[in-house]
């Protein structure tokens, strides 16, 4: 009789030992489990956060297009590009005529939307891959199109011309605003850099604003 009682004594103990083992290899399971889970999800935090920081360091913020300085690293790298594999590029510099003028007799606040209604439509009009649409500068964007030679980029201005002058005559505030555009289509030699690119697109756009503005000048 006392050899039974021994026995289940044993056994009972062995069982209680072996609940409470269960239970503390369970909860030290439990825990690594949630403490590599808050790593997981630190990481990932971690990771938004320098993606969200990325991203606004290439954009403005006010339009939500390319800024100046990615633009210009996006456009380095297309020139190459189609440096190696011979086909045109365009880039198109428009500018806001009397910008200033227009924050003084509607409100800063009037041209800050106007700026955001033309980066909409100007974000839809680069659509092949390597196209690029910035805010280039205060009252100035620039667009790169891929493979766009000169009567391309004729009929793609034209285009656009129409599209921006319906749009402007939806609002009386933008009844009286005009763009110039400047543009340059080239097939990039070897003996040149991006920067001719730039150049002659700036030296376009300056003539069609000295001419009037509410024009379009192209240079190849």
């Amino acid at each position: 009789h006392y050899m039974i009682l021994m026995h289940n004594y044993i056994y009972i103990t062995a069982a209680i030992l072996g609940l409470f083992g269960n239970y503390f290899l369970e909860k030290n399971i439990r825990a690594t489990f949630l403490k590599q889970a808050l790593t997981r999800l630190e990481h990932q935090y971690i990771e938004r956060k320098q993606r969200k920081l990325h991203e606004s360091l290439k954009s403005d913020a006010l339009t939500m297009l390319a800024n100046h300085r990615y633009f210009h690293e996006q456009l380095e790298m297309e020139w190459r590009r189609a440096l190696r594999h011979q086909y045109p590029l365009t880039l198109l510099m428009v500018d806001i005529d009397a910008l200033s003028q227009f924050n003084k007799i509607h409100g800063q606040q009037k041209g800050d939307l106007l700026l955001q209604q033309l980066a909409a439509i100007f974000k839809h009009m680069g659509r092949r891959p390597g196209d690029i649409v910035s805010r280039y500068g205060g009252d100035e964007f620039a667009m790169l199109f891929v493979g766009t030679d000169r009567q391309g980029a004729i009929s793609l201005v034209s285009a656009m011309r129409k599209s921006l002058a319906q749009h402007l005559l939806m609002n009386e505030d933008n009844n009286n605003v005009t763009l110039s555009f400047g543009a340059c289509a080239m097939v990039p030699k070897r003996t040149q850099t991006y920067d001719i690119l730039l150049k002659k697109a700036d030296k376009a756009l300056y003539e069609a604003k000295t001419n009037g503005g509410d024009g379009f000048v192209v240079f190849s």
